[in-house]
């Protein structure tokens, strides 16, 4: 009951201020069969909705519809991709995360609230790493995840790692590795025993 309060409260705010909302072309695939709808979207305040508009008018779409979302960012110069994931635990609900980096190992965000001006993305999300059906947080990346890459391919992680001097516990340092981890996994890098 609390939380379609709190959803009906998030739609009448959001269509009220839609006019004033920053509006993207895009596209939202349904979770329900894949129906892709082509117009242009919104992220509301709160990130588990997306506010959808095309000719026949506006919807507010919750993150259990939403199998994913793109669109281009023009002020950010960026491509950007969300997907909704079902949260494990007594309350399961889906949440729509922004994907940072790509891959079988996937680097997620979300945002914590309302984004403050002048503030680095650092401070405004909550970044998460997502590996086949496992969703932990990033600071959680050395001891859930790091172990599995390691064992999947130990020669080629060690040896980046070491080379790039490179702290599996730092942020900044996790997602490099993650990032090594997929173009591994793509071919995308030949390793010593692949050239043979």
């Amino acid at each position: 009951m609390n939380k379609l309060f709190v959803l009906i409260v998030c739609v009448v705010s959001l269509s009220a201020r839609a006019e004033e909302t920053k509006w993207f072309p895009g596209v939202i695939v349904l979770a329900d069969g894949g129906l892709v709808m082509k117009g242009e979207l919104a992220l509301g305040d709160v990130l588990d909705v997306i506010l959808f508009r095309d000719r026949n008018g506006l919807q507010v779409l919750p993150a259990h519809r939403i199998a994913e979302v793109r669109f281009y960012d023009h002020d950010s110069n960026i491509n950007r991709h969300f997907i909704s994931l079902l949260k494990s635990g007594p309350r399961r609900e889906s949440n729509l995360y922004e994907v940072v980096l790509e891959g079988g190992v996937k680097v997620l965000r979300k945002r914590k609230g309302l984004l403050k001006k002048n503030r680095s993305d650092r401070y405004d999300y909550r970044y998460f790493v997502a590996k086949e059906d496992q969703l932990v947080g990033l600071k959680q990346f050395r001891n859930k995840i790091y172990p599995d890459l390691i064992r999947a391919n130990p020669e080629a992680i060690i040896a980046y790692q070491r080379s790039h001097k490179l702290n599996p516990n730092l942020a900044s340092d996790a997602i490099l590795l993650i990032g090594y981890f997929n173009d591994l996994r793509s071919n995308r890098i030949l390793t010593r025993n692949d050239s043979h």
